[in-house]
């Protein structure tokens, strides 16, 4: 008896999206640059964080997410990212042949090493690129009395 070799290739497909998901689910706790992966994000986009001598600056892509599905909190030296990707089949559409965007909550925290001046934080999303732009806290002199 032979198998049909579409029934085959979508088969194979649903193991691939389980494995990456387990995958990515498995690992959060171990990226890189220490953030962490909340329990309850269904996807997590990538970002970069960049120091220079005055400042931190993040990006991230978040393609399809406007201003208002975005929240950023800094709590001490974290920050916080976090917001929802909706899910919008075009319409009349009754299956999907193939599904690998994500969709739903995300969050993600990023613990900075030095102190942020966060009255001079500034932020921008254009065409799905979030920039975050943190100067960093000036050391204080002491005068020795």
């Amino acid at each position: 008896m032979s198998q049909d070799p579409l029934n085959s290739y979508k088969m194979l497909m649903e193991i691939r999206n389980k494995m990456n998901k387990l995958l990515m689910d498995g690992c959060s706790d171990l990226d890189a640059h220490g953030d962490l992966q909340s329990s309850t994000s269904t996807w997590s986009p990538p970002f970069d964080l960049v120091e220079t001598d005055k400042e931190f600056k993040i990006f991230g892509e978040l393609p399809g997410i406007v201003k208002s599905q975005v929240e950023i909190q800094l709590n001490g030296n974290d920050l916080v990212i976090s917001g929802e990707r909706k899910s919008a089949p075009p319409e009349g559409t009754s299956s999907y042949h193939l599904a690998e965007s994500y969709y739903g909550d995300f969050q993600r925290t990023f613990r900075l090493p030095s102190e942020i001046n966060d009255k001079d934080i500034k932020t921008s999303l254009k065409n799905g690129l979030l920039q975050i732009v943190m100067p960093k806290k000036k050391a204080r002199k002491i005068k020795i009395k």
